[in-house]
C-alpha cells in the first residue's frame, strides 16, 4: 500500500489535511514474480553448470579422444585425452580448425569423413597419426553428425587409441607369418593331447595334410623305434619344468620313420592350456653321425665294436659291479695260420676270413655279450655274467672249433686255427686295461701249448681250483 497526505484550504479557520491511500497490489505480484524468476534463473543456471561439469567429467574420464566441430571446422569441445594427445591447452584448442590440427596432410586423408559427416552419414574409419613427442598412435575414429532440426550443425568426434591392440595385431600377424613359412613343423595340442593345429612344414615332412592331423591325437606320429618309457619320461619333465627337447623317431603318412629334433613347451593362455611342438627332420643328420660314430668305434672291415668301443663296454660292465653282483670274462683270440692265408690267397680271400669268422663268434654269444675286433687278426669276446669258468671256457672250446671249419671264399679255401686267453674280473685286474693284458699273457700260453688252444690265466685258474677243491 502507498500513503499520500497534503493540506488542503482552512474550514472555519481551522487547518485541513487529506491523506490519500493506494493499494499497490499489481506492483508487488510483478515484483515477486521478478524475483522468482530470477531464482529459477539462477537454479537452472547452477544445473546447467553442474550438468555441463558433469558431462565434461564424464568425457574427460573416457580412456578415448571426445571433441566437437561445428560446420565451420572449429574446435567447440575436446576432453582432456584429446588435448593431451595434441599437446594443447584448452585454450589453443576451443576455436581451433580442424586443418590446423590435423595438418595438410593428415587432413586431407580425414577430409572425405568430414565431408560425409557434415551430410548427415556417420563416419568409421583407422588411421595413424605422430603424436606431438613423435611417437606413432593408432586410432579408431568416429564422425557423428549432430543433427538438430533436420541441419547438421557439426559433428561429435569419438577416437579411440588403438594403439595396443594395432601393435598386438601386427605381432601377431608377424607370429602368423612365421607359423605359415617356418621351414620347422608346428604340432599345437590341447591338454588332452588332441591336435589342434599344424602349419605347411608339418604336412611336408610327415605327409598329413591339416585337416588329416587336427582331432587326432599326438601318438599320430608315434614310431615303435622308441623306448617305451619315452612318452612318459617326456611328460614329466613338461610338468616339473613346462618344456622338453631332443631327438625321437616320428612316424610319417605313407609308414616310414624319420629322425625328428623336437621342442616341446607349454604355454598358459586366459582361457586354455597348448602344448607346441616344433620339429624338423634330422633323419640324414643323425645317419651322417652314425656312419661317423661307427667309423670311430666300429672295425671297418667286420662291422665289430673297434677296441675304443670295447674298452668303453667292459668300463660300463666293471662300474656296474659297484652296484650289483656281476662276473665279467675276456676272452683274447688271435687267428693261427691267418698269415699263411694272407701270403699265399691274396688279401681278398684274408679279408673274407675275417669277416666269416666275425659272423661265427657273434653267433657263438648271447645278445648282452661283445665280439670286437682288435685289428689285424686279434679278436676280444667279452662275456657278461658268465656263471663260472669253466662255462667260459665251454665257450672257448666252441670258438676254437667253429674258427677251426674250413672258410670258402670263390674257389678258395682257407683253413685256420685259433689260441685264446682267458682273463676274469676282478682277479684278472679291475680296470679294462688290466683285463685285457692278463687274457692277452694267457693268449701267449695257449700258443707256447701248441696253439688251436685255449689257455685261462693263472690267477683264474688258480681262484677256480681253490674253489672247487
Amino acid at each position: 500500500m502507498l500513503l499520500n497526505c497534503g493540506r488542503s484550504a482552512p474550514v472555519n479557520g481551522a487547518p485541513r489535511f487529506v491523506w490519500v491511500f493506494v493499494a499497490a497490489v499489481e506492483r508487488s505480484r510483478f515484483e515477486l514474480e521478478l524475483v522468482d524468476a530470477r531464482k529459477r534463473a539462477e537454479v537452472a543456471a547452477a544445473q546447467a553448470e553442474l550438468a555441463k561439469s558433469f558431462i565434461n567429467k564424464i568425457a574427460n574420464a573416457l580412456p578415448g579422444l571426445v571433441g566437437y566441430w561445428d560446420r565451420d571446422l572449429r574446435c567447440q569441445f575436446a576432453n582432456d585425452v584429446y588435448l593431451h594427445w595434441f599437446g594443447k591447452s584448452p585454450q589453443e584448442m576451443i576455436g581451433m580448425s580442424l586443418r590446423a590440427l590435423l595438418g595438410e596432410a593428415v587432413f586431407a586423408l580425414n577430409e572425405p569423413y568430414v565431408r560425409g559427416a557434415l551430410a548427415g552419414t556417420r563416419q568409421e574409419f583407422q588411421r595413424s597419426l605422430v603424436k606431438p613427442d613423435g611417437s606413432v598412435g593408432h586410432t579408431l575414429a568416429q564422425y557423428i553428425p549432430d543433427m538438430r532440426d533436420g541441419t547438421v550443425h557439426g559433428f561429435f568426434v569419438s577416437v579411440s587409441d588403438i594403439t595396443q591392440l594395432k601393435n598386438a595385431e601386427i605381432e601377431l600377424e608377424m607370429a602368423a607369418s612365421v607359423f605359415a613359412n617356418t621351414l620347422d613343423g608346428i604340432m599345437i595340442a590341447d591338454v588332452n593331447g588332441v591336435i589342434v593345429s599344424v602349419n605347411p612344414a608339418f604336412t611336408q615332412i610327415t605327409g598329413y595334410e591339416a585337416a588329416q592331423a587336427v582331432g587326432q591325437q599326438l601318438n599320430l606320429l608315434s614310431s615303435t623305434r622308441n623306448d617305451t618309457g619315452l612318452a612318459a619320461a617326456m611328460a614329466q619333465h613338461l610338468v616339473q619344468h613346462q618344456q622338453w627337447e631332443g631327438e625321437s623317431w616320428a612316424r610319417r603318412q605313407d609308414g616310414s620313420v624319420f629322425r625328428q629334433w623336437q621342442r616341446v613347451t607349454t604355454t598358459h593362455g586366459p582361457n586354455a592350456q597348448r602344448y607346441v611342438f616344433v620339429f624338423n627332420d634330422v633323419t640324414e643328420r643323425w645317419h651322417h653321425e652314425e656312419r661317423t660314430r661307427k667309423l670311430a668305434l666300429y672295425d671297418a672291415l667286420t662291422d665289430l665294436p673297434n677296441r675304443t668301443l670295447l674298452l668303453e663296454r667292459l668300463g660300463q660292465l666293471i662300474a656296474s659291479t659297484a652296484r650289483e653282483e656281476r662276473k665279467i670274462a675276456v676272452l683274447f683270440l688271435d687267428l693261427d695260420g691267418f698269415k699263411a692265408v694272407n701270403d699265399t690267397q691274396g688279401h681278398e680271400v684274408g679279408d673274407e676270413v675275417l669277416r666269416v669268422v666275425a659272423r661265427r663268434l657273434e653267433r657263438l654269444v648271447r645278445k648282452t655279450d661283445s665280439v670286437a675286433r682288435l685289428g689285424g687278426d686279434e679278436f676280444v669276446i667279452l662275456l657278461d655274467n658268465p656263471a663260472n669258468l669253466e662255462e667260459v671256457q665251454r665257450i672257448a672250446g666252441l670258438v676254437v672249433t667253429s674258427v677251426n671249419e674250413p672258410i670258402l671264399s670263390g674257389s678258395a679255401k682257407a683253413e685256420i686255427g685259433a689260441s685264446i686267453g682267458i682273463a676274469l674280473h676282478p682277479v684278472d685286474g679291475r680296470t679294462p686295461t688290466q683285463l685285457l693284458k692278463a687274457a692277452d699273457v694267457a693268449m701267449y700260453e695257449a700258443k707256447a701249448a701248441g696253439k688251436n688252444t685255449f689257455r685261462s690265466s693263472k690267477s683264474s685258474l688258480a681262484r677256480f681250483l681253490g674253489e672247487i677243491a
